[in-house]
Parts: C-alpha cells; structure tokens; sequence
C-alpha cells in the first residue's frame, strides 16, 4: 500500500484528565508524530485510509496522603 505524508495545518493536543476516587489526578495527552493517506485505499464507506505515528504523555498527581511514608 503506497502512502502519502501529510502535513498538519493546525492543531490542538488538549490534556484529557481524569479524578480517580482515591483523589489521584490523572492527565492524558496524545501527540501525533506523523500521518499517511494511504493512496486509492478506502474502507466499507468510501472513506480514504490514513497511517498514524502517535506518542502518549501521562502526567500523574497522587495525594500526599497515598504517598509512602519515609
């Protein structure tokens, strides 16, 4: 399957968060690294086929009564 790059015009990489019942915060971020539309490859609806290179970030604040005690 032949791939054509792409380049990004614009984008947003919002944190996505999460608060666990134990009150740890959890944030997710995914950033795309890369991306490809496959050329003349479509799926069942007729839409084109893209290839994604993405990395996620996690960024992790625990209370500090979790926290082991030294």
């Amino acid at each position: 399957m032949k791939v054509q790059g792409l380049s990004v015009k614009k984008a947003s990489e919002p944190w996505t968060e999460y608060l666990l019942e134990d009150g740890t915060t959890l944030r997710l971020r995914i950033v795309l690294l890369d991306v490809g539309r496959a050329v003349d490859t479509f799926d069942e609806a007729e839409n084109p086929i893209y290839q994604f290179k993405h990395t996620m970030i996690v960024d992790i604040k625990v209370p500090d009564k979790l926290k082991r005690k030294k």
